[in-house]
């Protein structure tokens, strides 16, 4: 082939390269920016599930009552916060209804985290956070212990002062005579805050209306919640939940930081229940029990993909990591009594000015309010509007925060 044949031959080749990029530029003038960040989400979902690093931040956290959440749900206020992510919230309800009014996201952008308490329903959450691009996850706890803690903060001991006479056995006792003089029906399923409370959160109200026997409505229930959630935590493997969770999220330690919310120190709660009442407990609570065996089993299934001996390794080296943090947020010499006979410890000086101290430890219906505020004025790292949302009657803890925060996250 001579030098002219190949001259033409080169610049056909040009020439064809630069058609192919004039399309390109044409398609990308062409193309709908919203949908490019759909499923550039999609994309990035892929990539994180492909194990290449990137951290994930859309995250859907079922808060249920009485699991240990009050302490886990403030690590996704300060991971969200950090980031600047959209928040499924209503300022106004610490229960949140995702029927009813919800705080849109900024223009522009969609949700990327909800932990607020709710009722679980598989198709509205998933057209606010689509699991294509949304890791799911929530905590359960062995039905005993989540009934126990439930009856003390919700049942009969909180509601009549006289049953502090009784022990907590013979108090148990007479709210299961006074639920059994309530005439129900034969196929009757106790689903509230105290019987079958995590079944109760995590929406298995939907499927008492459906049609089939009461072992059908269960087991479809299961199955649907294994569908639809990547992870499901133990309560009682609280430290090894949030490991795996860091893991399955690709983030950091700090980012599962937590300190110890609501935990009380009450000396009744320390009283066991008899076998018989445990029984009891176990047959009302049969929807808890069935849920909690299914997802323990997954949750060992995990921690053997994980690596029980890594997993071991980690977990230590997190709770000294997280200790340290705690150490460091709190002047522990003089242990103070705060609601619901609670134990807490002032902040020491560093926990005074330190963001992340203060957010962990602060209640998170007042977290709610203060996530709406900075979604609402559209940036979270400079809120324009601080001094109006300062005007409402906030306490001297909030406006030390909204100090720390302006400094910290400011700067």
């Amino acid at each position: 082939m001579n030098i002219g044949c190949l001259k033409n031959t080169f610049i056909f080749i040009l020439l064809l390269l630069f058609l192919v990029f004039l399309r390109h530029i044409n398609m990308i003038q062409n193309f709908d920016i919203s949908q490019m960040k759909i499923n550039l989400n999609v994309r990035v979902d892929e990539l994180l599930h492909s194990g290449k690093g990137l951290e994930k931040h859309n995250i859907l956290f079922l808060k249920t009552h009485k699991c240990g959440t009050s302490s886990i749900v403030n690590l996704f206020y300060v991971f969200g916060i950090r980031r600047s992510l959209n928040f499924v919230t209503n300022p106004f309800k610490r229960m949140l209804d995702i029927n009813d009014t919800i705080l849109p996201p900024r223009r522009g952008e969609y949700y990327n985290v909800q932990c607020a308490h709710a009722v679980y329903h598989s198709d509205i959450e998933d057209r606010l956070l689509p699991r294509n691009r949304t890791f799911y996850t929530t905590i359960i706890r062995s039905p005993v212990g989540l009934f126990k803690s439930s009856y003390m903060f919700f049942g009969g001991d909180r509601r009549n002062s006289d049953n502090f006479n009784l022990t907590l056995d013979e108090s148990v006792r007479n709210y299961f005579r006074q639920r059994d003089a309530r005439k129900r029906g034969k196929d009757y399923v106790p689903l509230d805050l105290v019987i079958n409370s995590a079944s109760h959160d995590l929406g298995f109200g939907h499927y008492l209306r459906k049609n089939g026997t009461m072992d059908e409505k269960i087991k479809q229930f299961i199955s649907q919640l294994k569908k639809d959630f990547d992870f499901v935590m133990i309560n009682e493997y609280y430290d090894e939940s949030l490991v795996l969770l860091k893991s399955f999220m690709n983030w950091e330690y700090r980012d599962i930081l937590y300190l110890n919310r609501l935990v009380s120190t009450s000396e009744r709660k320390k009283q066991n229940l008899s076998e018989e009442v445990v029984s009891e407990v176990l047959r009302r609570c049969m929807v808890d029990v069935q849920l909690y065996d299914a997802f323990l089993d997954i949750f060992h299934e995990r921690i053997a993909a994980y690596g029980p001996d890594k997993l071991a390794r980690d977990v230590a080296y997190f709770r000294k990591y997280r200790l340290n943090f705690e150490d460091s947020c709190f002047d522990k010499n003089a242990p103070v009594k705060g609601q619901f006979q609670i134990n807490t410890w002032n902040f020491s000086q560093h926990g005074l000015v330190d963001p992340t101290c203060q957010l962990l430890q602060y209640p998170d219906f007042k977290l709610t309010n203060f996530i709406s505020h900075l979604q609402v004025t559209d940036d979270f790292r400079y809120p324009d509007r601080i001094e109006e949302w300062k005007k409402q009657q906030l306490d001297e803890e909030s406006k030390r925060l909204i100090k720390a925060l302006k400094s910290d996250y400011g700067s």
